[in-house]
């Protein structure tokens, strides 16, 4: 890498992190092509949870620790739903034949 006209040899897990205030599609595509871009943009409902959050962790610690149980388990299940809708979209599209006469599909379908 040269930087200012001085070269730099750079280690192969040397990782370089930039910020700007630009939107992704302002860039060039030159540019983009180049990064990974991260979108850090924070919503009003997102900053409303986690003061929120913050709070309530404060006022009553034990009710906060719940809520984050509750929200990590909604997340799995809908994590576990869309690997299950992949299966079985998956066994639906490869099925042969009388589709209730497969096992792995009224598995599936029961799960």
């Amino acid at each position: 890498v040269v930087i200012d006209g001085t070269r730099y040899v750079l280690g192969k897990n040397f990782k370089l992190y930039c910020s700007t205030q630009l939107l992704g599609d302002s860039l060039p595509d030159k540019v983009v092509s180049l990064f990974s871009i991260a979108n850090f943009e924070v919503a009003k409902e997102g900053l409303e949870e986690m003061l929120l959050g913050a709070v309530v962790d404060i006022a009553s610690p034990e009710l906060e620790k719940k809520r984050v149980a509750l929200v990590r388990e909604a997340n799995q299940r809908t994590i576990d739903m869309q690997e299950a809708d992949g299966i079985l979209l998956l066994t639906l599209s490869t099925a042969e034949g009388e589709l209730l006469d497969n096992p792995e599909l009224v598995s599936a379908l029961k799960t």
